[in-house]
């Protein structure tokens, strides 16, 4: 595993602490919710059995869906913030899932390597410092199994509406997917996202 990142602020899923309780709704009102969770799984093709990972969980939904369309799966899933972490715990155990829930950074994952069968990242990237960006790319790239799949979503830096969220980075999703020896896909563009099904390299 690789050594711990250097420090750096994090920042929380709705961009304010304040905000993390309403984080689910206002995803599905923009229509970022479920129903897009559902399709990004449904992208990944997860069978019975499989190892899955979610890299910036944020409150849970994708890994507890996850792990209801795949009862035999065995579903982790990391993020660096507890408040965010203690709100997806809690949905877990109301939708009377099994997960691993697991408090660390995208640049550091707590996983042996090759380990997964399916990785997912959404709407989680755009939070990461760009210096610490082809790290946290790597690490995907790292415990993914050589047959793996991961399937990546984030905001689009190269579209103005969301300079806000993710400011302007010279390097695109897909470079920093080849940089970190993928083979990707582009499978959609919806609402300024991009969304890549990626595969090892080395495959």
């Amino acid at each position: 595993m690789p050594p711990d990142p250097d420090p750096y602020e994090i920042r929380p899923a709705a961009g304010f602490n304040a905000f993390i309780s309403i984080y689910d709704l206002v995803c599905e009102l923009v229509g970022l919710g479920r129903g897009f969770k559902r399709w990004l799984i449904d992208a990944a093709g997860i069978a019975p059995g499989q190892r899955i990972l979610d890299v910036g969980c944020g409150t849970g939904t994708l890994a507890i869906l996850a792990a209801t369309c795949c009862p035999t799966c065995e579903v982790h899933a990391v993020d660096p913030d507890p408040k965010a972490l203690a709100i997806a715990h809690r949905k877990s155990v109301v939708a009377r899932v099994r997960i691993e829930w697991h408090e660390g950074r995208a640049e550091a994952l707590p996983f042996v390597d090759a380990h997964f069968h399916r990785v997912f990242s959404s709407l989680a990237f755009h939070h990461i410092p760009q210096t610490a960006r082809p790290a946290a790319y790597a690490e995907l790239a790292r415990v993914m199994r050589p047959d793996g799949l991961l399937v990546f979503a984030d905001f689009d830096p190269s579209r103005r509406p969301f300079r806000w969220i993710m400011p302007a980075d010279e390097t695109s999703v897909e470079q920093y997917l080849v940089g970190a020896d993928f083979q990707s896909s582009r499978i959609g563009r919806p609402r300024g996202l991009v969304v890549y099904r990626a595969m090892p390299a080395r495959a």
